[in-house]
């Protein structure tokens, strides 16, 4: 398991094929075992603030595509978030940081999408956008 080898040497820097067996782990699990896949991610996260990962300009992308994944699954701040944003923003390209700045910016926008309108406005209104759909959606599973 790539995960495991890994942790068996908690202060090596990671790079090259380790790093692809990692990204590979998390997108094998991420629809079975979608919190082994958060895991990993948290993991390379950690290691790439940490300036562990060795050579490596595509991961961050990866790893922030794989959050706008598991957040359009479960819609919660916990995935997606200004401080995430702020750490995997400069490696990840502009169409992929503009998403992520509009859920940021809804969020902010409306922190309790329950209490802005009218419930039935909010799932409903021709205003509703996908968005804050998925934010309503959030707030109801209790992950926002």
């Amino acid at each position: 398991d790539p995960v495991a080898t890994s942790l068996k040497s908690p202060r090596k820097r990671v790079a090259g094929e380790e790093i692809t067996q990692l990204i590979l782990a998390i997108k094998q699990r991420i629809l079975a075992l979608p919190h082994e896949s958060l895991a990993i991610m948290e993991l390379l996260r950690t290691w790439q603030q940490e300036d562990r990962l060795l050579g490596d300009v595509e991961s961050p992308r990866l790893i922030f595509q794989h959050y706008l994944d598991l957040f359009h699954w479960i819609p919660g701040t916990a995935l997606i978030n200004e401080q995430l944003l702020k750490q995997l923003g400069p490696w990840i390209g502009e169409n992929l940081r503009s998403e992520g700045q509009q859920i940021v910016a809804a969020m902010q926008e409306y922190p309790n999408i329950l209490a802005h309108n009218n419930l039935k406005a909010n799932i409903s209104g021709s205003g509703s956008t996908y968005l804050h759909k998925q934010l309503l959606l959030g707030q109801f599973m209790g992950v926002s």
